[in-house]
């Protein structure tokens, strides 16, 4: 269903607080997307944990604190810690949690942002709270981001990375299109949609910035397979063809046609 003013899209009937936790702790998206180990799913995300690794170092020091909301198993906030930051995770799914905890020996909160039961103030604040590809597979995100706010430290950042619904390979990919509308994605948003939803909040500064994580060879693969590449997704090329992808990368972000959007908000 599409809101014709926000331009947000979502999934309709949602699903129920308590469905969505069922969902989650059976792992079903991981299921639905790919049937790897979590070993693969470690080398898998090797690109976007260093990416984000980076991206973060730029707004804390060695005396900050992370969250990272919905840390799946782990590895963004392992990859932190292993190079001294102070980093936390919260995870729904408890197969995905058990295993953040013993990868991470960090705390790993159980808390469901969306749930009537939700403490209104908790007990540690962060320097930096990240939501990567989390808010897509929310069902209130006004509601849930109220909560995700009380984590949040005065002068504080907040990082946000979605899917961008403006992702020009849905446009020219009808095998990328039946594939991009899943179960697990709720909310669907672009540069326009989510700075309407974030405008329900009170902040400092809102920076938005358009990120193309997978490669051309990508977009090739679909058009030609019409298929996904689940366990090898090609996030670089070949060295030999670095410059025809950074340009092909430079086109999308610049007019927000990539596949995904990057917030940085200060409280």
């Amino acid at each position: 269903m599409l809101c014709n003013n926000c331009h947000h899209y979502q999934l309709t009937p949602l699903p129920r607080v308590e469905d969505d936790e069922n969902f989650y702790n059976k792992n079903s998206q991981a299921e639905f997307v790919s049937n790897i180990t979590v070993e693969g799913a470690r080398e898998k995300a090797l690109p976007d944990t260093k990416r984000r690794v980076e991206l973060v170092k730029n707004y804390i020091n060695m005396h900050s604190n992370i969250l990272d909301i919905g840390c799946g198993y782990g590895f963004f906030v392992e990859s932190l810690n292993n190079q001294g930051f102070e980093a936390d995770g919260l995870e729904t799914s408890i197969s995905r949690r058990l295993i953040a905890r013993e990868n991470c020996k960090r705390p790993i909160l159980d808390i469901n942002l969306l749930s009537e039961t939700t403490p209104k103030d908790y007990v540690v604040k962060y320097n930096v709270v990240t939501l990567f590809h989390v808010l897509e597979h929310i069902s209130s995100p006004v509601k849930f981001l109220r909560n995700v706010f009380k984590f949040l430290k005065k002068d504080g950042y907040l990082i946000i990375e979605v899917p961008n619904v403006d992702d020009h390979l849905l446009s020219i990919s009808e095998a990328y299109h039946n594939f991009y509308w899943q179960r697990a994605h709720l909310s669907y948003f672009n540069k326009k949609s989510i700075d309407l939803l974030l405008s329900n909040f009170k902040v400092q500064t809102k920076e938005f910035t358009g990120v193309q994580r997978y490669s051309f060879l990508n977009m090739a693969n679909w058009l030609i397979t019409n298929k996904p590449q689940l366990s090898d997704p090609i996030f670089e090329p070949p060295v030999e063809l670095a410059w025809l992808n950074d340009k092909y990368k430079e086109q999308l972000v610049s007019n927000f046609k990539c596949d995904t959007i990057l917030t940085v908000l200060k409280k």
